[in-house]
């Protein structure tokens, strides 16, 4: 009987411990509801102290707008740019075509068995270089000659042996 008496008295214990603590957190829970209900200006509040910045949809459709006739903008200016580099492109290029009156441009084809010594004399008939036995002895001073590789090159009168040398034999 005594046994009886424990376990009527530990529970309780145990039931008043359990309902006294269900209502503490009852009404902790509709504190904590009543501080989550924030009001526009306090969330405004908060957002500015934590360095946002806050609009509202009016203002943000009119930024948006704005920002789309800038950018229109930005884009006819650009437009104005291209078709103004586009005529310095033109005349630019009618002073290359000027210049390549006066500078020869040759495709030389390289093909197998040829010598650094035919090629030399193609490329001065094609007015690419002035002499071609220097050209010749200069590809093989250099160790070029060993080096020339079949293909085909363009090549102008204005690049230096250097250039064309490097060129053929990449």
């Amino acid at each position: 009987m005594s046994f009886s008496i424990g376990i009527l008295v530990s529970t309780s214990i145990l039931a008043g411990a359990y309902y006294s603590t269900d209502r503490e957190l009852s009404q902790e829970q509709s504190t904590s509801n009543h501080e989550l209900e924030l009001s526009e200006e306090k969330a405004t509040e908060y957002l500015t102290e934590r360095g946002f910045m806050v609009i509202d949809s009016n203002e943000y459709d009119e930024l948006k707008e704005e920002i789309e006739q800038q950018q229109a903008l930005l884009e006819e200016q650009q437009e104005v740019i291209n078709q103004n580099s586009s005529e310095e492109e033109l005349d630019t290029q009618t002073e290359k075509d000027n210049d390549q009156e006066q500078t020869a441009i040759y495709t030389l084809e390289i093909t197998d068995g040829m010598s650094s010594r035919d090629i030399a004399l193609e490329l001065e008939e094609a007015n690419v270089i002035s002499d071609a036995s220097e050209f010749s002895q200069y590809l093989g001073e250099n160790d070029y000659s060993r080096s020339i590789q079949i293909g085909s090159y363009v090549l102008t009168s204005e690049m230096s042996y250097h250039q064309i040398a490097i060129t053929i034999a990449n």
